[in-house]
């Protein structure tokens, strides 16, 4: 059975690789200590900025709808009074 690997080295040749192998990995360590709050900050500031600023649920209150007939019942949502407009088949108008 074969031990852990890590950073031990047998000869000078590897020596000097495992040194920078754990040197990259040292570099590496303290680029993502500064990146990864850095990145959930600018991904927090941006949710912000697309809710307050750009305001998707604005749109949604221009549209044509009226939702005070519909009623919860449990886990359904359902008309209270439906009633539909329109023609039917032979070109009549709807109630």
């Amino acid at each position: 059975m074969r031990a852990a690997q890590g950073y031990v080295a047998t000869n000078r040749d590897d020596s000097q690789r495992k040194y920078r192998a754990a040197a990259r990995h040292s570099l590496l360590v303290r680029f993502l200590r500064f990146a990864i709050p850095a990145g959930v900050l600018v991904g927090v500031l941006a949710a912000f900025v697309v809710v307050k600023v750009l305001d998707p649920l604005r749109e949604l209150m221009k549209l044509p709808i009226d939702i005070g007939g519909l009623v919860v019942s449990g886990t359904k949502i359902v008309m209270q009074q439906p009633r539909l407009a329109g023609f039917t088949k032979d070109s009549r108008p709807t109630s």
